[in-house]
């Protein structure tokens, strides 16, 4: 059994005219710890809030500990 908790693949993500993510990929395992950094208006927002569906992406697959 792996422990990977979070996998996202292929996010593709804009917000109004903007691309702020295309095909971003992203895998955390158990007892990993992970900081956003960036300038604003980089998307570190609007990845978390498509990370617990506030925010619905053009394209992405999620997978929370092995479930779709």
């Amino acid at each position: 059994m792996s422990n990977t908790l979070l996998k996202l693949s292929d996010l593709t993500l804009e917000r109004g005219d903007r691309l702020l993510f295309e095909q971003f990929s992203l895998r955390l395992h158990a007892g990993e710890i992970v900081q956003l950094g960036g300038a604003n208006g980089a998307g570190k927002t609007s990845l978390m809030r498509s990370l617990v569906g506030l925010l619905f992406p053009q394209q992405a697959t999620y997978s929370w500990q092995g479930h779709e």
